[in-house]
């Protein structure tokens, strides 16, 4: 029984020291590629907002407009404001995952009538590391969210610009009774 315990003691003292180690290691570590720092610059509500407001936006300025250059120039808007969301996915995934790691190695904790209690630093570390990753995938949600948005906000906006053309071309192309539709054929532009 004693030895039993010597080493239920003995692994939970190593997983301990590997987590705060690896923690450690992850704080004095170089980001490949500057993810980091693209991360740690980036505030991910403040540009949660930005999004949201832009989207917001761009939607009130689409049903008060009826012109193809207007709309065009709101459908290039919303591709970049789909564009902006996809760059701020990839800053979270890399946070989620690193999360994930550090919750993965400090384990799932102990059951309440388990022989082995953890240390509270670990119990709260453990609490701190949810709380962070859950408002991680909150923000990534609302992310995603945005993108969706703002990709079906482009397809209504490509509908409308179909739909305008379409008026466009009834309004213009007249009666097949009238000259002014025959007129191509019976007296040809110079141009073509």
């Amino acid at each position: 029984m004693r030895k039993g315990l010597l080493g239920i003691y003995g692994w939970m003292l190593l997983v301990a020291l590997f987590a705060f180690s690896s923690v450690s290691m992850a704080a004095t570590d170089p980001a490949p590629d500057g993810q980091e720092e693209t991360a740690d610059k980036v505030n991910v509500d403040t540009e949660l907002l930005k999004l949201q407001k832009q989207l917001d936006s761009i939607k009130q300025q689409v049903s008060g407009t009826t012109t193809d250059a207007k709309l065009n120039v709101l459908n290039d808007t919303t591709l970049e404001l789909v564009a902006n969301a996809d760059k701020l996915a990839g800053i979270l995934t890399p946070m989620r995952a690193q999360l994930q790691a550090q919750l993965d190695v400090l384990g799932p904790a102990p059951q309440p009538q388990a022989a082995v209690n953890e240390t509270a630093e670990v119990t709260r570390k453990r609490a701190t590391l949810n709380q962070q990753k859950q408002k991680l995938d909150t923000q990534a949600s609302q992310v995603q969210a945005i993108k969706t948005g703002a990709e079906n906000l482009s397809t209504q906006i490509l509908a409308l610009r179909r739909n305008a053309l379409k008026n466009q071309l009834a309004l213009n192309s007249g009666s097949i009774l009238g000259s002014r539709f025959w007129s191509p054929i019976i007296k040809p532009m110079q141009e073509d």
